[in-house]
């Protein structure tokens, strides 16, 4: 009797042991971006005045995104990005490269946002938000979805390509 009842205990402890040394690549937990996107599940027309639209896709599988910027940045474009490959075994730094400009602005500020159609296809973010930091800097974030609720989130990315 006193086997049978300690079998789930160590299947329970086998699958904790198994799992300890696995960690997530990416989070969803907020960051410190100077944007912020919201996907739209209206139509736009129902926003209020002074947004812009961008039409960067026509796909079946693309999101209505509606982009803030908390303060005025510099150089804004909505980019085309892909995942970078990296040949060196001992840098695990995960790279984006920036293949396309799909939208550009010289200065993006907080009254004037963004409705942007944009492709949204697979797990690997496809479509950033790059800008130059008030320190001269280049900055991208990737536009995610979650995979727990669908809602879309930014994560701070490396660039490839600088």
């Amino acid at each position: 009797m006193l086997r049978k009842s300690l079998i789930p205990v160590f299947v329970a402890l086998m699958i904790a042991v198994g799992t300890m040394g696995l960690a997530h690549a990416r989070t969803e937990s907020p960051i410190d971006a100077p944007i912020t996107v919201k996907e739209l599940t209206d139509s736009p027309e129902k926003l209020a005045a002074g947004y812009e639209m961008v039409m960067a896709s026509g796909e079946d599988h693309a999101a209505r995104v509606l982009v803030t910027a908390q303060k005025p940045l510099k150089n804004f474009r909505i980019v085309a990005i892909t995942w970078a490959d990296n040949n060196d075994p001992n840098d695990s730094t995960i790279r984006f490269k920036v293949l396309a400009t799909l939208h550009a602005r010289d200065m993006f500020t907080p009254d004037t946002p963004i409705c942007a159609v944009v492709p949204m296809i697979g797990s690997i973010p496809n479509i950033g938000f790059f800008y130059t930091a008030e320190d001269g800097t280049d900055r991208l974030f990737s536009l995610n979805q979650s995979g727990r609720d669908g809602s879309l989130y930014l994560t701070a990315e490396e660039i490839a390509n600088k």
